[in-house]
């Protein structure tokens, strides 16, 4: 979950704790510190319009861009880094919804980037990789849609790094292949 607040911040919902045990005095458990350090200008570009609705940038100096003033956290990114359990993330994005200058940014559902690209995506029975690629090139190069729409879209549903990597190299490729050299008449 992709959180932002005016400030710059940190808040903690537990503290690192050896935990041992009663009858032996034996250390049996770490318990992790759990919390959320919102840092500046971090913030992705379909996020900006919903928090210049929702702040007022009270104390931000004029010559601050206002992506540069708001503070972001983002929990699944934090469970990664500290390696926490679901458990762990849940007790942050807990006590972070309870915060009254904390919002919840919730991403933009990405539509296809054309009509038939989910069939083209399929991967079933004897499609292969190498059949989802090929009709997305050849829909790339007939129709043509929007690469960046389509990573992104790729990133928020399926997130297959080769297919990512496959959408972010079409561009070069498919550029070169539509310029036509020049003939003397």
């Amino acid at each position: 979950m992709l959180f932002m607040s005016e400030r710059q911040k940190h808040v903690t919902v537990r503290n690192q704790k050896e935990v041992f045990s009663p009858s032996s005095g034996e250390k049996i458990d770490l318990r992790r510190r759990v919390f959320a350090n919102f840092e500046r200008g971090y913030i992705p570009a379909w996020a900006l319009p919903i928090a210049l609705e929702t702040f007022t940038m009270g104390g931000k100096p004029p010559s601050v861009p206002p992506h540069r003033w708001i503070a972001s956290y983002d929990s699944g990114l934090a469970q990664l880094e500290h390696g926490w359990t679901d458990d762990e993330r849940y007790l942050i994005e807990q006590k972070l919804l309870s915060q009254g200058d904390v919002i919840l940014i919730v991403p933009p559902v990405m539509e296809a980037p054309y009509a038939l690209y989910d069939a083209h995506r399929k991967m079933k029975g004897q499609r292969k990789l190498e059949h989802v690629l090929s009709d997305i090139r050849e829909a790339y190069a007939v129709a043509g849609f929007d690469l960046d729409e389509a990573v992104a879209y790729e990133r928020q549903n399926l997130n297959d790094a080769a297919v990512v990597t496959f959408l972010e190299g079409l561009r070069p490729v498919l550029v070169e292949e539509m310029v036509e050299p020049l003939t003397v008449a």
